[in-house]
């Protein structure tokens, strides 16, 4: 039986800083993966030069994920922080898969969805009280107020708005143990895998050995989750858990996930 995997990502032409490094390591993760398991790539209605790199894979627009996003196994999520990721952050919050962070705040793609996309600006403050509490939230309404530069402009290092992304996640690397760090006391109940950035070979070779443990991991969690057993035991657990008077409800389905994936035998 074979895996299908959907990689959704900026590649040349977009110049994000992303593509680099997705187009050195796939080839690395391609191999290790081996035949088993197939990746189609998803790009935001551009055409990417890097032919040699891509040529094992399916090249497919972004546009067309949705429709067929229940025959993939996992899908993978490259995230930056400009508009080019704006349609793969929808996504990710949509389609709970991977996300590979290159940039650990991600404010500035977060506003422009909620100002610019929704142009709801009231659902934006809400976000940024959910994200960081209601003095962050006061903060933002007081700065656009006064007309004064947004959050994402002056504190977004301090500000991520990565909350509902991690929270919608089955799994988020990270390129720093800085950046795990944070977001391991952001949301410690998320799994995160820190990998190395840098271009030299045996590093390369190390990083994607590692991605690809995690890739498979996430594969064998997702099909216990699509188990309608699973989603039995799991919803017993959050009934019960609720009884208790459990006091998060966030906190309170990733315990169940976690207890479910004991139970089921991952």
């Amino acid at each position: 039986m074979g895996y299908k995997l959907a990689l959704l990502t900026s590649l040349h032409l977009q110049k994000t800083g992303v593509e680099d490094w997705i187009e050195e390591i796939l080839p690395h993760i391609h191999c290790k993966l081996g035949a088993e398991y197939q990746i189609d790539i998803f790009v935001d209605n551009f055409a990417p030069t890097a032919e040699e790199t891509l040529r094992p894979h399916r090249i497919l627009n972004i546009d067309d994920y949705e429709s067929t996003c229940d025959s993939y196994d996992l899908a993978i999520y490259q995230m930056g922080n400009d508009s080019s990721h704006l349609n793969i952050y929808q996504l990710a919050l949509k389609h709970p898969g991977i996300v590979i962070l290159h940039d650990y705040a991600i404010h500035h793609v977060v506003a422009m969805f909620f100002l610019d996309v929704l142009k709801d600006e009231a659902a934006y403050f809400d976000e940024v009280g959910f994200n960081h509490g209601e003095e962050a939230e006061n903060l933002a309404r007081e700065r656009a107020e006064k007309g004064e530069p947004g959050l994402w402009e002056t504190d977004a290092f301090r500000y991520p708005m990565t909350r509902r992304l991690l929270e919608s996640s089955l799994g988020v690397v990270a390129f720093s143990q800085l950046v795990k760090n944070n977001l391991d006391a952001y949301g410690g109940y998320i799994p995160v895998l820190r990998i190395s950035f840098a271009k030299e070979h045996l590093e390369i070779e190390s990083a994607a050995e590692d991605l690809t443990s995690f890739i498979k991991e996430a594969v064998r969690f997702k099909a216990i989750k699509d188990n309608r057993m699973y989603q039995r035991l799991r919803d017993k657990i959050v009934d019960t858990y609720q009884e208790l008077g459990w006091p998060d409800n966030t906190l309170l389905e990733r315990a169940a996930d976690n207890l479910a994936k004991v139970f089921g035998g991952a």
